[in-house]
């Protein structure tokens, strides 16, 4: 048996119980920090598994109820409407709009690679990908990302070892900002910290481009000559990072995905 993140396993005796439970492993909750986690370890046998990728929850797992309030679907069925994706307004004390019509609970997405090291040494038997309604590029892309980050850990230490056999060889370098990325955040590990929201959008945010330089009826330029056709590259939408005067400089990261040859 192993027990969800959902059972909201943030403190030592939470795990205790669910290991005297009769489950061999955990799964931590994804707001949690390497102290945490080296204070879990210390008072556990039990088998650890902590998230390193893919999207967070606003809340905390198994204890947000906002999806279940407002549409009857229980998070904790797996059924979750994802309302924290939704457009929302800021109001001050006497209803005046702040901010109109921003993801104002939306969280980037948790990049962890930096802390796998770490995470080994805190007492983290398994990592955890999220990837819930993900498409095959980005569940090859990021567990390739992640077999490579461990592998190496591995390769240079004596006092670790994989749980499994066998190698996965890919074709390509792997790059989880490729695949679908509302930008990233470490989270909590190193604490709590700011700016792990993206206001703007919920959805893929891509990798950078370049700064468009020039922009001539349905065509535009980037750095370095590049020129895209917007009949010719099927240009379905495009996140414009800033705009400065005059309009022909904008800085965009345009998804991939909306990018291809028609």
């Amino acid at each position: 048996l192993q027990a969800s993140t959902q059972t909201f396993a943030l403190r030592a005796d939470r795990v205790n119980f669910l290991a005297n439970s009769g489950f061999a492993r955990v799964i931590l909750e994804r707001a949690i920090s390497l102290e945490e986690i080296r204070e879990i370890r210390k008072h556990t046998d039990v088998e650890l598994e902590a998230f390193v990728h893919g999207a967070i929850c606003v809340g905390f797992s198994g204890q947000c109820y906002f999806s279940q309030t407002m549409m009857g679907r229980s998070g904790n069925r797996g059924q979750c409407a994802q309302p924290c994706r939704w457009t929302y307004n800021l109001l001050d004390e006497n209803y005046n709009r702040l901010i109109e019509d921003k993801h104002l609970l939306s969280v980037r997405d948790l990049d962890m690679s930096e802390y796998v090291e770490q995470m080994i040494d805190a007492g983290i038997t398994s990592f955890k990908v999220e990837g819930r309604l993900k498409d095959e590029n980005y569940v090859k892309n990021t567990v390739a990302y992640y077999r490579k980050r461990i592998d190496s850990v591995i390769a240079r230490r004596g006092d670790c070892q994989r749980s499994s056999f066998g190698n996965s060889v890919v074709g390509f370098e792997p790059a989880p900002e490729k695949t679908f990325a509302r930008g990233f955040t470490d989270w909590f590990i190193s604490g709590k910290m700011g700016k792990v929201a993206e206001f703007n959008t919920p959805k893929a945010t891509g990798s950078r481009v370049g700064k468009v330089r020039k922009v001539v009826g349905k065509s535009f330029e980037l750095d370095g000559s590049k020129k895209f056709i917007c009949s010719k590259y099927n240009i379905s939408s495009l996140g414009i990072e800033s705009l400065k005067t005059p309009p022909s400089f904008i800085s965009i990261t345009p998804s991939l995905s909306t990018i291809g040859l028609a």
